[in-house]
């Protein structure tokens, strides 16, 4: 197999940079019912896109409107083991 990497480039604009939050019940039952919410980490929309791309914890340096590329490269299934 060749050593040669294979990269597809995207190039488009942010959409949307939002924290996810998810409900979390914490005590009582109906009406009076107490809920709480947890941030599930930062995520990004991009233009043309669907779906959005989960960056982690903290706050990524991206606005809204500002162009991006986004570099897809293939790796071996080795490389992968570390990134799970």
């Amino acid at each position: 197999m060749s050593d040669l990497k294979i990269n597809y480039n995207i190039f488009t604009k942010v959409l949307k940079v939002e924290e996810g939050f998810e409900k979390v019940y914490v005590s009582g039952s109906g009406e009076s019912a107490v809920f709480t919410k947890r941030s599930l980490g930062w995520f990004v929309t991009f233009e043309g896109s669907y779906e959005s791309l989960f960056f982690g914890d903290e706050k990524p340096k991206l606005s809204v409107g500002k162009n991006v590329k986004i570099t897809f490269q293939e790796i071996e299934d080795e490389e992968a083991q570390g990134s799970s």
